[in-house]
């Protein structure tokens, strides 16, 4: 997230959430709207930082491994299999774990992440996960 949208949306994070669903779900002729829309409110991610710190960290840590732009972490310790995806303008995160791995990364190395399960219709700004966890 931009910072000015961060702090305008930190204490209504249901009104962001509406935002970026009704971006998720235009149909395809909208598709440059909602992307413009999008472009306003975020920045982009910082892909080779985040990339960088994955696997510097981790590439010796036996769940974890990397194939092109995907991470994948996968605990047998807590039943954990998770994948996180790295783009320039998004992070796709697909876990079957409530504290997935990936979360707890992620906000060592930004603090502006706004996180979003559409199928769930749960959301929250990454670093109130520390919170909550």
């Amino acid at each position: 997230m931009k910072d000015e949208f961060k702090s305008l949306y930190q204490d209504k994070p249901s009104i962001l959430y509406h935002i970026f669903e009704q971006i998720y779900l235009l149909k395809e002729e909208d598709v440059n709207y909602g992307y413009s829309v999008f472009k306003q409110l975020t920045k982009k991610v910082e892909k080779e930082k985040i990339d960088k710190h994955l696997f510097l960290e981790y590439h010796q840590s036996i769940p974890y491994s990397k194939r092109e732009n995907i991470h994948f972490y996968n605990n047998p310790v807590h039943d954990e299999i998770s994948s996180l995806e790295v783009k320039r303008c998004f992070l796709r995160l697909k876990t079957n774990y409530y504290d997935s791995f990936f979360l707890h990364e992620l906000n060592t190395v930004g603090n502006n992440y706004f996180v979003c399960d559409f199928k769930n219709k749960d959301y929250f700004f990454l670093e109130m996960y520390k919170v909550l966890v």
